[in-house]
């Protein structure tokens, strides 16, 4: 989520978006990567599919999120003004 706020400057600092959107893109295999293995870690074997669902829904939602913010922030915005 870290790398989605940085689009809310688009209009201000593109230099900003593209950093957030590399240091987004580095952190994917790991993020995707890490919650097999937490739930190898940390969990019991039979409780591993309903944490995975967990920790991937959790995904989902920061998704929608990082999505849903900032057009909030830009609600209103006038592409004529610029």
């Amino acid at each position: 989520m870290i790398g989605a706020w940085p689009k809310l400057f688009m209009n201000d600092f593109i230099e900003v978006v593209l950093i957030g959107s590399i240091f987004t893109a580095l952190g994917g295999p790991f993020i995707f990567n890490a919650k097999t293995k937490l739930t190898a870690n940390w969990f019991t074997l039979t409780s591993w599919p309903t944490v995975t669902i967990f920790i991937t829904f959790g995904g989902i939602a920061n998704t929608i999120v990082s999505v849903v913010v900032p057009s909030l922030w830009f609600y209103g915005y006038d592409l004529t003004l610029d």
